[in-house]
């Protein structure tokens, strides 16, 4: 696009101009005072010699044919008619014009908010029902959880009344097996000896005895029963049927001590059932926990049942009462521990 060689600007149909035949440069019609009558008369030519004034005291030369840009005739039409109809415009026409821009920004804006709205109340429901469904999970893992732990708390339960019924089946087992305690072990002792001597002094008679053996220590140390037999191992009997009441209650009216039996220490000799480890371990934690804090001063078992009793009691009974028995003795002394 050609420039004017004064004011830099292009030369167009809108500003037109013309170009010197010597230096080749365009000038526009104003900047080289030229009239579009002057300019429009130069394109006419078809030899004209038309120098700038740069160019204009060169001297000699054939004229030639120049070139003129020219304004485009239906351009300045409509630009007149434009600026005419510009003028024409009144000042309600514009205000209209500026009402109706706005009515369609504002249908625009609405048009989108309501997309915008109905997008979103579209997820909002999809969002509600996926929060119904996970609430109908949650409720049914609550109720999932719950009936676990109702069988959980069944199971423990029915657990632990097997756990009792063991217990008792185990001391059942032992029913007949009786332990003397307090003599202390000796080098090449004599069981069957000690054993004899011992249901003697009781006025029993020895071939109630079908074994006896001293019980060995436990080898765990810490245990109930290591906290029971730390001292020495008691002596087991197995009685023949029948046998283990006048037994028992013979050892509560005879005092026995170890001498009496070929032993040194001289300590008292008493006869207690045989306890199976769970029995034996809830004896040992019931004496450790009452004692050490002054609840009771008497715990002992009797036939598998553990009984307290807070200070000693003497209850006379006339030798021809015959139905007051050792077990109701026990009852009358103290009371049965039902939780460990």
């Amino acid at each position: 696009m050609a420039k004017c060689a004064k004011c830099s600007k292009a030369v167009t149909k809108k500003s037109p101009g013309v170009q010197c035949n010597k230096c080749s440069k365009w000038y526009h019609g104003s900047c080289a005072s030229l009239t579009a009558e002057q300019l429009t008369a130069l394109s006419s030519m078809e030899s004209v010699d038309w120098k700038c004034r740069v160019c204009s005291i060169a001297v000699g030369g054939k004229g030639r044919r120049i070139s003129v840009i020219l304004p485009d005739p239906d351009d300045e039409e409509s630009d007149v008619e434009g600026i005419a109809n510009q003028q024409d415009k009144t000042l309600f026409e514009i205000h209209q014009e500026v009402r109706q821009l706005r009515q369609n920004v504002k249908d625009i804006i609405r048009d989108e908010l309501q997309n915008t709205l109905k997008f979103y109340s579209n997820k909002i429901d999809e969002y509600e029902e996926k929060v119904k469904s996970y609430e109908m999970r949650v409720k049914i893992m609550e109720n999932q959880c719950k009936n676990l732990n109702d069988i959980c708390t069944n199971l423990t339960l029915k657990n632990e009344v097997l756990e009792q019924k063991l217990s008792k089946l185990e001391q059942a087992q032992s029913y007949n097996e009786l332990e003397i305690c307090g003599m202390e072990e000796q080098q090449n002792e004599d069981i069957k000896n000690i054993v004899t001597t011992y249901s003697q002094l009781l006025k029993q008679n020895p071939d109630d005895i079908i074994k006896a053996v001293r019980r060995k220590k436990p080898i765990h140390p810490g245990t109930a029963q290591a906290e029971r037999l730390k001292v020495d191992a008691p002596i087991m009997i197995s009685l023949r049927e029948g046998r283990r009441e006048q037994w028992y209650e013979a050892a509560r009216t005879v005092n026995v001590t170890s001498k009496d039996l070929g032993g040194e220490s001289g300590n008292k000799v008493y006869l207690r059932e045989a306890l199976s480890p769970t029995i034996s371990y809830l004896l040992w934690k019931t004496k450790t926990n009452l004692k050490e804090k002054a609840l009771c001063k008497y715990v002992w078992c009797r036939n598998g049942q553990i009984m307290v009793r807070k200070k000693k009691v003497i209850r006379k009974y006339t030798t021809c009462d015959p139905k007051k028995t050792s077990s109701e003795l026990a009852k009358n002394c103290g009371k049965q521990l039902i939780n460990k």
